[in-house]
């Protein structure tokens, strides 16, 4: 059994639903032994040019959109260590953030990371020119392979520009999840060149990735990212592989990890890795 679900999110996440709480006890209700809270962060992020984004946060200002997925990092911090204490014979809880990445914002990540203490940081792509793949926009106007296409070569600059910030890489096909056309079907070979770059830029300096059990909601019987792209990094070296479901429900922690060690094991990995101050360990599958 996998004992660590590393990718979380509570109600200090714009799109949390359960307590920080709630998700403690959650995760002592599965069996959870060390559970890592993730909260968004996302500085200054440009979603209120969205239509789309406009409709699902109607009479928001720019400003209020702008900061939306932004973690009160020092109320969340603090709720985080008192929770910690009060379960500490229950359960290990640690102390995460997801940055959204983005290459102008290099500097303010850095200094961020190195302001609070961290066990695990996580770097996603959430935004690709203004655009989350949330939204129905991304695909407007390309099809879906210039999209995805564009998607993957912005995780590269993203890599490049934020590399020491992050521990690991997030979903890394996280723009597969939505509004994928009917009969699209993913094909390594379309995107092997972008990402064999980005993951041999993550493997050279000692980064890893995740296995998002999330990826099961949307893609049926695989993760994010999908299989293949797990395999490729275990073939190019690769050994620094978390595993998180990215509950943002009490409910869904730790969801289909039981498919998620079948996976790892056919891919090649004997361990997962979980993160404490900012350090992996490895656990044997």
């Amino acid at each position: 059994m996998i004992i660590a679900d590393q990718h979380t999110h509570s109600t200090f996440s714009t799109d949390g639903i359960s307590t920080l709480e709630e998700m403690v006890k959650g995760a002592i209700e599965k069996g959870i032994e060390i559970l890592c809270v993730t909260e968004h962060m996302d500085f200054d992020n440009h979603y209120y040019l969205l239509p789309s984004f406009c409709e699902e946060f109607p009479g928001l200002s720019q400003a209020q959109c702008q900061t939306l997925f932004m973690c009160d990092t020092d109320a969340y911090c603090d709720a985080s260590f008192s929770l910690k204490d009060k379960y500490r014979s229950q359960i290990d809880l640690r102390f995460g953030i997801e940055l959204g990445l983005r290459p102008d914002l290099d500097f303010s990540y850095s200094d961020y990371v190195k302001k609070y203490p961290f066990d695990f940081v996580i770097g996603s792509t959430h935004e690709v020119e203004g655009i989350d793949p949330y939204y129905k926009e991304f695909l407007k106007g390309r099809d879906a392979v210039s999209a995805y296409r564009v998607y993957f070569q912005n995780e590269i600059l993203n890599a490049k520009a934020c590399i020491d910030s992050f521990d690991v890489f997030g979903h890394i096909d996280y723009a597969l999840r939505y509004h994928v056309p009917e009969g699209y079907v993913f094909n390594y070979s379309d995107f092997s060149d972008e990402i064999d770059t980005l993951l041999k830029i993550l493997i050279d300096a000692g980064k890893g990735i995740e296995l998002n059990t999330g990826g099961f909601k949307y893609f049926k019987t695989e993760p994010n990212p999908r299989i293949p792209i797990i395999r490729r990094y275990r073939e190019l070296g690769g050994e620094i592989i978390t595993v998180g479901s990215d509950a943002h429900s009490s409910t869904a922690i730790a969801g289909n990890f039981g498919k998620a060690a079948d996976i790892l094991k056919e891919c090649g990995f004997k361990y997962y890795s979980v993160f404490k101050n900012r350090t992996p360990k490895s656990y044997l599958l």
